[in-house]
């Protein structure tokens, strides 16, 4: 564990849900006096069958994302649970990342927006930091590749995600390190999954579409403390 990681005490909570949802969704961030997050549209990679199974209904998905004070953060996460009843099919998944990094005057802005004004204890968010049992994989590669990550990811167990277009801003020194084609647009793609399998999936996606492949992909992996939603 990183000394990074032991006094993490802020969270991003990233929520994706069914699309009919997102009202109810924005309502419940203002009434807990949320004001500034990140909102985009994805588009669900499982097949059919599991998309049953996760309860994410349609392939297209609203993404929420906030910055939040870890007491407020665990509380938003039970809120969004019941109030948009993620435990039934079609609705969504709700999870928190630690966030080990952040600018004195965005962390002063987020600790305005905690109305409990709780504290966690270091010894606590320590202990709580060690047994995850999830990982976000999140793979980034040329546009058009999304499948390929997908079909590489579930041969070694991956059951779905979710994905986004994105474009990478690059100066003429990254560009000169990693080519011109690296400027292309991108997709981006979002993997749950048990820490076990991290390693197997991140290295499947890494062989299949790679930096040494026409899909120029990276892939990075985030711890995730508390989920619900996840069938």
């Amino acid at each position: 564990m990183t000394a990074e990681h032991k006094t993490a005490v802020f969270r991003i909570l990233m929520l994706i849900n069914n699309k009919k949802l997102t009202p109810k969704a924005m309502h419940l961030f203002e009434t807990e006096n949320i004001s500034l997050h990140k909102q985009f549209v994805a588009h669900g990679t499982a097949s059919s069958d599991m998309m049953d199974i996760l309860g994410l209904g349609g392939p297209e998905k609203d993404v929420m994302a906030v910055v939040l004070p870890k007491p407020q953060a665990d509380s938003l996460l039970k809120k969004l649970f019941v109030e948009l009843e993620l435990s039934q099919k079609n609705t969504g998944i709700t999870y928190t990342i630690p966030l080990t990094g952040i600018s004195s005057m965005f962390m002063k802005f987020c600790e305005q927006m905690n109305t409990d004004n709780k504290k966690t204890e270091p010894q606590k968010e320590m202990e709580m930091m060690s047994e995850h049992k999830y990982s976000l994989i999140a793979a980034t590669v040329n546009q058009g590749y999304s499948e390929e990550v997908m079909n590489a990811s579930r041969a070694v167990g991956a059951r779905g995600g979710t994905f986004f277009h994105n474009n990478w801003i690059m100066n003429e020194e990254s560009t000169a390190s990693f080519g011109a084609e690296f400027n292309e647009e991108k997709e981006t793609v979002l993997i749950i999954t048990e820490k076990e399998k991290k390693l197997d999936i991140m290295k499947a996606i890494c062989d299949a579409c790679g930096m040494h492949t026409p899909a120029k992909g990276f892939v990075i992996s985030m711890p995730i403390d508390n989920i619900m939603g996840l069938g």
